[in-house]
């Protein structure tokens, strides 16, 4: 028997019809139980065009849904539904969408654990789960989606720790899991990731120490661990991050020494280790970052003298040393940092005199040198800073008259000069 072309013709384009359609069909019921789920079977229909009435051939039209199309069918690519206040939780039906790419659920009000289906999701590349209400550990085998490149999922409430798995994720440029409940130790294999840009773990339960393998992580830009219980001393290996700009680790349990190799991280912008155990000097590496703009290191255990080389910090507006042990007299080199805008040095075992030209430190907000055991006249210099807004001196051994140059400090807000030997009026 044979076939006329035309027929042929025919029976192929019914064929592709069907397929299409069958091909159409899964994917409406896969979005369906998808909705079904994130509305958590409320009366309040939030995905009001997410519907059978609509043609099933317009599902790519529906409200958060991308679409590619083929020769052959149509492929959810995208799912994006920020903050449309959905009360429910994700199904695991979501892992049938194998040709998903992003994935945007932040903002809502999702419970429940992540599906561990969500990693058969082999192209993602974006995930978006951040503030909602997720619980129980990260289930969803990170390591598997190898095309992942984004990842936050912060300000929910998972248990446990990240898993090692993560080190897998070879594409991850983004990492972000602020206070998100987690515990444990940072996983060693985040040393694997060499294109990982930012890190965002601050205020979770993580303990133990800051790997040393982050140094293998060439391409970070951002570091936050800040308000966890990390301890033991920052590697060495961290010299390494070439291209690091911001590191926040503050609010954690670290000791030791800073470590010399940061001088090595020439795009430094904001170094943050305040609230710590840490002891020993200031390196005079730190002298080198020409970019570094804010430095705080208060409330450690710090000693030694306020180095003179901190006055190559052109660039620097925030100088924090208060709350630890410094001692000597204060270099006169701080008096030309001109962008400086807070100075703090308080609660120190620094002496002498306040010699230091106040008057180049035209953009200084706020100057705190309290409980420290500075000695002799106040300087007619600290009246000429036209933008100083609090000054504090308290318990000192200052004394004699006050210089009537204070008069000049018109945005002054807050002035604390007791407990000192001061005499004189301000009026």
């Amino acid at each position: 028997m044979r076939f006329s072309p035309t027929l042929w013709l025919c029976l192929c384009g019914v064929v592709f019809l069907l397929s299409s359609a069958y091909g159409l069909s899964e994917e409406v019921g896969i979005l369906l139980q998808i909705k079904e789920t994130l509305q958590g079977g409320g009366a309040t229909d939030y995905l009001q065009d997410w519907s059978n009435a609509s043609a099933s051939s317009h599902f790519c039209n529906w409200q958060g849904v991308m679409c590619m199309s083929t020769s052959t069918s149509r492929n959810v690519i995208s799912l994006a539904l920020p903050s449309r206040n959905l009360p429910g939780y994700l199904s695991s039906v979501i892992g049938k969408l194998s040709w998903l790419e992003e994935l945007d659920l932040s903002g809502n009000r999702l419970y429940g654990h992540v599906p561990l289906e969500l990693g058969n999701c082999t192209h993602l590349k974006l995930l978006y789960l951040s503030f909602n209400f997720f619980s129980g550990v990260i289930p969803f085998s990170p390591g598997r989606l190898a095309n992942l490149e984004v990842l936050r999922a912060g300000y929910n409430r998972f248990t446990g720790s990240l898993p090692p798995e993560i080190g897998n994720c070879a594409k991850l440029t983004f990492i972000d899991f602020p206070s998100s409940n987690l515990k444990g130790t940072n996983p060693l294999k985040i040393g694997k990731l060499k294109r990982l840009e930012h890190l965002y773990l601050y205020e979770n339960h993580l303990n133990g120490f800051i790997p040393s393998s982050i140094g293998n992580c060439w391409a970070l830009q951002l570091f936050s661990a800040y308000g966890n219980n990390l301890e033991g001393p920052i590697p060495r290996e961290i010299g390494l991050l070439s291209r690091l700009q911001i590191l926040w680790s503050y609010n954690n349990l670290l000791s030791g020494n800073l470590p010399n190799g940061l001088g090595n991280m020439s795009m430094l912008q904001t170094i943050d280790v305040s609230v710590n155990n840490l002891n020993g000097s200031v390196p005079e590496e730190i002298g080198t970052l020409k970019s570094l703009s804010f430095l705080n290191l208060s409330n450690n255990s710090l000693s030694g003298t306020v180095p003179a080389f901190l006055g190559n910090l052109t660039s620097l507006q925030v100088l924090d040393l208060s709350g630890n042990q410094f001692s000597g007299t204060l270099p006169a080199a701080i008096g030309y940092l001109e962008k400086l805008r807070e100075l703090s040095l308080g609660r120190n075992r620094l002496e002498g005199q306040l010699l230091a030209p106040w008057e180049n430190l035209t953009s200084l907000q706020v100057l705190d040198l309290r409980e420290n055991q500075f000695s002799g006249n106040l300087t007619e210099g600290i009246g000429f800073l036209p933008n100083l807004r609090e000054l504090y001196l308290r318990s000192n051994r200052l004394k004699g008259e006050l210089p009537a140059s204070l008069r000049n400090l018109t945005s002054l807000t807050r002035l604390d000069l007791r407990k000192n030997e001061f005499s004189g009026t301000l009026l």
